[in-house]
């Protein structure tokens, strides 16, 4: 054999070993885009569903305050005298089998006021707070340990 077809041999056997490394590379790379592509679909319906029914069973949390004079302290209050029952994407986020565990849901009512808190993403994504009395859903900023202790941070409705 010459020197000349040696190194034509060398170079497929090169590009054979290239070939057994790259395209696994590649389809692990695909595969995990693929699911986060999944992930991110999953989150835009799951908020999507939320705040929908947020605006549905806003009127009802109203009704509820016009009868009583304050919100309920929580959803169950309204089951059966207001809703036949809690819209289950409304309920605990441990009872859906969304990719996040971050993706958690909050109603909190301190009476005269109430509100959602939720997250459109996992843990690094902000809360959203979904004022009942508004009907107006808010982002909260760089939240402070205040605010983190507080159960009812609402934004300013002047």
């Amino acid at each position: 054999m010459t020197e000349n077809s040696l190194s034509k041999k060398q170079k497929i056997i090169n590009l054979l070993i290239a070939a057994v490394i790259i395209v696994p590379i590649i389809m692990a790379t695909y595969s995990i885009i693929q699911g986060k592509n999944l992930i991110i679909k999953q989150l835009i319906e799951l908020t999507s569903q939320r705040e929908k029914a947020f605006s549905e069973i806003r009127p009802v949390l109203i009704q509820y305050k016009k009868d009583h004079k304050l919100f309920p302290d929580t959803l169950n209050q309204l089951v059966p005298d207001y809703i036949d029952s809690i819209p289950p994407v409304l309920q605990s986020t441990s009872q859906l089998e969304y990719a996040s565990k971050d993706m958690s849901l909050e109603y909190i009512s301190d009476g005269e006021s109430a509100a959602f808190h939720y997250r459109k993403g996992y843990d690094h994504t902000p809360v959203f707070i979904y004022d009942i009395s508004s009907g107006i859903s808010t982002e909260t900023r760089n939240s402070t340990e205040d605010e983190k202790q507080s159960p009812l941070t609402m934004p300013n409705s002047e």
